[in-house]
């Protein structure tokens, strides 16, 4: 019998796509990352709760056995951010830092007298509760009581500043990007948290209204808190992870103590760096009179300082 050459050829050809689309699929069905846990976390709501949904992602790396703090990401209202924990930006930071990730997701009714992101309602303890609960499920004690460094953008940069509010001794720094309404209930001690709100040039009048209005009125007060402008955006994130990773990688070599049961270390407002928000010159806070600090920013540290100014100028 003649065998023909081609026709054996033709079917290899096939056998052989046919493996690799297997192989393909087979990478497909795998977890995103072998190397790490997560867990799922729901806190129902009760019919007085300020929030309809409450669920909560945790992430963690198998090379960090017990993390020196969580990075909460919070995203827009009502928005899931529990894949948030699946950034490689985030992972990649949690993985230098020994942080935990945790993604967010709430919801209000738009109808509600009482979001969300007011974190003295029900939704705070809800927050808490869930760490509890995922310090359980991932047999990681240190999740219970782990500070937490905030990241949030619109509602949820609300919900970070909320949390700052209700919880300041618990809070290494928060980050604000865009949010207009900041409806927790003021605690003072918020002032001693650093924080970072950004606005976007081109977003509508309240929000940037509200934004300053708050940053102006605590950093007469001496609040560690920078105001940093995105000229050419809008409510988008845009180019904000630009500044805001400096200032989180600064503050958090500034406030974590060396041994995980102690209180985390106060930031001295004196101590740091200072962005002149009319000419966005940088000073050594030292080099100030304290009189001249009208108008400034505060930074953490000269590199933070850097990028605050590039940020300010360049976007």
């Amino acid at each position: 019998m003649q065998v023909d050459k081609q026709q054996i050829s033709n079917m290899m050809n096939v056998r052989m796509r046919s493996s690799y689309l297997l192989i393909c699929f087979f990478i497909a069905c795998l977890p995103p990352n072998l190397n790490a846990h997560i867990w799922d976390c729901d806190v129902l709501p009760k019919n007085e709760d300020n929030f309809t949904r409450a669920s909560f992602r945790l992430w963690i790396d198998d090379s960090i056995k017990a993390p020196s703090a969580i990075l909460v990401l919070a995203p827009g209202f009502n928005g899931d951010g529990r894949d948030y924990v699946q950034n490689n930006t985030w992972r990649l930071f949690a993985k230098k830092h020994n942080l935990a990730l945790l993604g967010i997701f709430f919801k209000s009714n738009i109808e509600t007298a009482v979001p969300y992101h007011k974190m003295n309602g029900r939704s705070g303890s809800a927050f808490f509760e869930s760490l509890v609960v995922l310090s359980i499920k991932s047999k990681v004690a240190a999740i219970s009581s782990a500070p937490l460094l905030i990241w949030g953008t619109s509602a949820g940069g609300q919900l970070a500043y909320g949390l700052a509010c209700i919880q300041p001794e618990r809070v290494i720094a928060f980050a604000a990007i865009k949010g207009g309404i900041y409806e927790t209930d003021y605690n003072p001690s918020v002032r001693e948290v650093p924080g970072l709100f950004i606005i976007g040039g081109n977003d509508v009048v309240y929000r940037k209204e509200n934004i300053i209005h708050i940053f102006e009125a605590n950093r007469m007060a001496n609040a560690v808190w920078c105001l940093a402008i995105e000229s050419n955006a809008g409510h988008e994130i845009g180019k904000s992870n630009t500044i805001i990773i400096p200032f989180f990688e600064a503050v958090l070599q500034r406030r974590l103590p060396s041994n995980s049961n102690l209180s985390l270390l106060r930031i001295d407002a004196s101590v740091g760096w200072l962005g002149f928000r009319d000419s966005l010159e940088v000073k050594d806070a030292s080099t100030i009179d304290l009189f001249k600090r009208t108008n400034t920013v505060w930074l953490p540290n000269k590199k933070c300082a850097e990028a605050w100014a590039a940020f300010s100028r360049n976007y």
